[in-house]
């Protein structure tokens, strides 16, 4: 017996052993809140007292870790809640304490604190939920959230701490004194000393404006929840994927300049580019697969967080100058899923075929939104000037949200392609194709706005007179916030999909029934706002068109009044899509509150629209009056008018929700999936969000947005 008990204790301590190496020498850490998801240079991570030791896209980390960039390192880090680190060279960053449960996200806490260098930060589930237990450091300053997209930087000399906000705002704190900094601006605390008073970012040293600018141009991951070992196993799928994609390209470029030496140096060339071609792809295929799984799991983790009181994060705010990678982000999403509808429509199955073809031309005319939105983001960077600037601006954010409405009802016709292979009932089944059809009628009219707004920004750019130059920006302005609210009004009629072929609640008549109305009227907001784009569009012409200074200045007037009116409108459907989601998740109170606010945005749109209305009608009077004296009354009526859409539409703005609860429609994989197809050529492989759309960014025609810094002058 005693033999019997001393060999067990001996195979447990074996057992231990053998758990206590393979732990050591894995790189997935046991239960980890977070993972690397991009690198590039030099990064290292050191745990504890041991050595410091190189980290790559999809290692995973633990509390207590202190991450290290070389001079030409930079790391996207993102924990469990959402939150997003941006390090930039040369900086020093701790994990000091970190815990979050999706079951209890009210009970989530972090320490994170900024040693040495520069990063950029966006908050998640935490940061916006418990605010006071998201506590984080830069030098000798405390950085109090509050819902946050920012920069803080560590002067390396002086050890000035700065700030600078993109989203949000902040309380920059130290033992002398605090200051609040909000969006688009910026404060600086010398060591010893008290913050210095908020300041707009333009005013920032040279030295701050250019880590602002190296930050913002920086894409990173959607700020939702994740499943933090499925994300990493994605990142690092995708890290290989763009490996193997260069190596294929060398190895083409090898064999083309090989194609006229010897015959079996030639060959020699070829095979090996056709054998990279086929590792591409098959990495490829494996990245897409590892994204999906992420990104089910990760709808889990939102979906429970969300239901357990969890406030949503608003979403980080891109430049324009960016705009063009996240509408190729939001490309990828159906381009990942079309494999898996080909293989529901192996079910042959009506709606499955439909879904595939839904999902290949969204691919398509979201791939066309990022040509779009690159070449907005260039007008803006070369734009001569302000009206210039912002109307590429508002283009490449036409583009965004249409090629993210494109992969929402793509996802949509997705889902219930899938539930057609197990789902019996044949009316839930109508009506989630109905809704889906909807949906995709609404990216199609999120997808026209983006010639739309295009054609603007051209105008806008080589206008003659600052009047024609600021209406075509307003026309930009309106296009943008019609896009906007078509892709809100997508994202409900995919909620009343979702909902419809999942049946998630016990009361689905009733859930379907009051996300179908909110819906329904997100697609009448978005009908109008469309209306008062055209209404914009026309104005600009007059503007252009106008032969007398009068006339071109109500013109103005008009589309000014109309892009206010287009951007009240797209609150509303806004509002009205978050209530749909809040039906469909089963949020009850934020259901009540937010049909509340949508009631009062849908009002104020319609205020601002009788607005611009009158200011339409007297501009076309001023731009005919017979004389100076008439056209110079109607050209102050166009104005007055201009004035009380603006008015109207900040109202609509302020009733709406700041955000629209982010919940990615859950997927409902085919019993029996078929292979993946290989692809033909080998494309760059994106890592996609979860396909939600985000509330659309209304730019107020009465506010110039803040410019993106290029050594202290506008780019």
């Amino acid at each position: 017996m005693t033999f019997s008990k001393s060999s067990r204790s001996v195979q447990q301590s074996a057992a231990w052993c053998l758990f206590a190496m393979l732990a050591a020498v894995s790189n997935i850490a046991w239960g980890a809140v977070g993972y690397v998801h991009e690198t590039s240079g030099e990064v290292r991570v050191q745990r504890g007292s041991a050595a410091p030791t190189v980290v790559k896209p999809g290692d995973t980390f633990d509390p207590g870790v202190t991450f290290q960039t070389s001079g030409n390192g930079n790391a996207v880090i993102k924990f469990e809640d959402g939150q997003l680190a941006k390090l930039q060279p040369n900086s020093l960053f701790k994990v000091d304490q970190y815990s979050f449960n999706a079951n209890n996200p009210k009970a989530g806490n972090a320490a994170l604190s900024l040693l040495q260098g520069a990063m950029r930060f966006v908050t998640g589930i935490i940061g916006s939920t418990s605010r006071n237990n998201m506590r984080m450091t830069a030098g000798t300053a405390t950085i109090g959230i509050r819902g946050s997209d920012g920069t803080v930087s560590i002067d390396a000399v002086s050890q000035t701490v700065s700030a600078a906000m993109v989203h949000g705002a902040i309380a920059l704190q130290t033992p002398q004194g605090a200051a609040n900094v909000g969006a688009g601006q910026f404060s600086a605390a010398p060591a010893g000393q008290a913050p210095a008073p908020v300041a707009p970012i333009a005013a920032a040293p040279a030295a701050v404006q250019a880590v602002v600018n190296a930050v913002a141009a920086a894409v990173l991951p959607v700020n939702t929840p994740v499943a933090v070992q499925a994300a990493a196993n994605a990142a690092s799928a995708v890290a290989a994927a763009q490996s193997a994609i260069a190596a294929s390209a060398s190895a083409t470029a090898a064999a083309a300049a090989a194609k006229n030496a010897a015959p079996a140096v030639a060959a020699a060339a070829a095979a090996q580019a056709a054998q990279a071609s086929a590792t591409a792809a098959a990495a490829q295929a494996t990245a897409a697969t590892a994204q999906v799984q992420a990104n089910t799991q990760a709808q889990a983790v939102v979906a429970t967080a969300f239901q357990a009181g969890a406030t949503p994060a608003a979403p980080p705010a891109p430049p324009a100058a960016t705009v063009a990678a996240q509408v190729v982000a939001a490309a990828a999403a159906p381009v990942a899923t079309v494999a898996t509808v080909q293989a529901a429509a192996a079910a042959a199955t009506q709606v499955a075929s439909t879904a595939a073809t839904v999902a290949q031309t969204a691919s398509t005319q979201a791939a066309s939104a990022a040509t779009a939105a690159t070449t907005a983001a260039t007008q803006a960077a070369t734009a001569t000037t302000p009206a210039a600037a912002q109307a590429a601006a508002a283009a490449a954010q036409t583009a965004a949200s249409a090629g993210a409405a494109q992969a929402t009802a793509a996802t949509a016709q997705v889902t219930v392609a899938a539930a057609a292979t197990s789902t019996t009932q044949a009316s839930v089944q109508a009506t989630a194709q109905a809704a889906a059809t909807q949906a995709t009628a609404q990216a199609t009219a999120a997808t026209a706005q983006v010639q739309v707004a295009a054609t603007a920004a051209t105008q806008a750019a080589t206008a003659t007179t600052p009047a024609a130059a600021q209406a075509a920006a307003s026309a930009a302005n309106a296009a943008a916030s019609a896009a906007g609210a078509q892709a809100a009004a997508a994202t409900a009629q995919a909620t009343v999909a979702s909902v419809a072929t999942t049946q998630v609640t016990q009361q689905t008549a009733t859930v379907i029934q009051a996300a179908q109305a909110a819906a329904a009227q997100a697609s009448t907001q978005a009908a109008a706002a469309t209306t008062q784009s055209q209404a914009a569009t026309t104005a600009s012409t007059q503007a252009s068109t106008a032969t007398t200074a009068a006339g071109a200045q109500a013109a103005a007037s008009a589309a000014q009044a109309a892009a206010s009116a287009a951007g009240a409108q797209a609150s509303a459907a806004v509002a009205q899509a978050t209530v749909a989601v809040a039906q469909v998740t089963g949020q009850t109170a934020q259901a009540v509150v937010a049909q509340a606010a949508a009631a009062q945005a849908t009002a104020a749109a319609a205020t601002a629209t009788q607005s611009a209305t009158q200011a339409s009608t007297a501009a076309t009077q001023a731009v005919t009056a017979p004389n100076a004296a008439a056209a110079a009354a109607a050209a102050a009526t166009a104005g007055q008018a201009a004035v009380g859409a603006a008015a109207s539409a900040a109202q609509a703005a302020a009733a709406a929700p700041t955000a629209a609860p982010t919940v990615p429609l859950p997927f409902v994989a085919p019993t029996a999936p078929a292979p993946a197809p290989t692809p033909a050529a080998p494309a760059p492989v994106v890592v996609a969000p979860p396909v939600v759309v985000a509330p659309p960014v209304v730019i107020a025609p009465t506010v110039t947005p803040p410019p993106i810094l290029c050594g202290g002058s506008p780019c």
